[in-house]
């Protein structure tokens, strides 16, 4: 066996070993779960989806008005909720929600996708605020010497 023959079998084994290492770590990464951030916005999706079906159903006119039906939906989620409300009208643009006469199905996630933020902020802030100012003032004054 010359030399040259060597390196031809050991370059050749090493693109096939590359290859197919490339090959399986694509396959794992289609394979990894969803994280909560993003079923929470398939989920929505999903619901906005059936949502819109039912409303076209009963107005076939209203397919001019998507951008508005959506921002309807929305703050009808969060109705007992004003923050939310004022956070859906300054994030979501009615006229970006329609693109080339169809849905903008990126631009709807990204809404999506900061509504699920803020409202994570929201919960974690809320839990962390004090419900009266007295429990924290007893406490204070039981522990002071």
């Amino acid at each position: 066996m010359k030399i040259r023959d060597i390196i031809q079998e050991d370059i050749g084994q090493a693109i096939a070993q590359a290859a197919y290492g490339a090959a399986d770590a694509m396959l794992n990464l289609f394979d990894v779960p969803p994280t909560q951030k993003q079923s929470a916005v398939n989920d929505m999706m999903y619901q906005w989806e059936q949502e819109w079906r039912t409303i076209v159903q009963k107005e076939p006119d209203a397919k001019s008005k998507y951008g508005l039906a959506l921002r309807a939906w929305l703050q009808g989620i969060f109705k007992e909720d004003p923050q939310m409300k004022s956070f859906i009208e300054r994030k979501l643009d009615v006229s970006k929600t329609v693109q080339g006469g169809r849905p903008n199905e990126r631009y709807i996630k990204n809404v999506f996708a900061l509504i699920f933020d803020a409202e994570k902020k929201r919960s974690k802030r809320v839990s962390r605020e004090p419900f009266s100012a007295k429990p924290t003032v007893r406490m204070k004054a039981a522990t002071a010497k």
